[in-house]
């Protein structure tokens, strides 16, 4: 692994995302609590990085598709 791309994990995962991570944890922790609306908004936030994934996947398949033909 590169220097780069370990640092860029750092930053992405350690700075980018930390307002989520906040954001997670006022729900998990803050009042009132329910329960059902963190385990949805949880299952939205993994739905679309799944499907973001998958996107990026077929994406990436089809460019590599085109450009060795």
């Amino acid at each position: 692994m590169h220097t780069t791309t370990h640092i860029g994990l750092l930053v992405i995962f350690g700075v980018v995302l930390l307002p989520v991570y906040v954001m997670f944890a006022g729900w998990l922790v803050g009042r009132p609590r329910e329960y059902r609306t963190v385990a949805l908004t949880v299952g939205y936030m993994i739905g679309f990085t799944v499907l973001i994934v998958a996107g990026l996947a077929v994406t990436g398949l089809v460019i590599s598709l085109i450009t060795t033909v």
